[in-house]
């Protein structure tokens, strides 16, 4: 067999950038509320930056 992989640094920078992510997507929700503006995918996933499908599985973002 080979060397074990080490994949802890992966993993942690994938979490990292998730965790913008929702950061991102949350910020954006306040913000299209704040300036009255239309609150749905299309207009988060733009504001934050992140795509639809990634809003689609967020559970948490999308309860918001």
């Amino acid at each position: 067999m080979g060397h074990p992989r080490n994949t802890e640094g992966l993993r942690q920078t994938a979490q990292k950038r998730s965790q913008a992510a929702v950061r991102r997507a949350a910020a954006a929700i306040t913000l299209l509320l704040k300036e009255n503006r239309p609150v749905n995918f299309s207009t988060v996933a733009q504001a934050a930056q992140v795509s639809t499908a990634w809003l689609y599985k967020n559970e948490a973002i999308k309860q918001r």
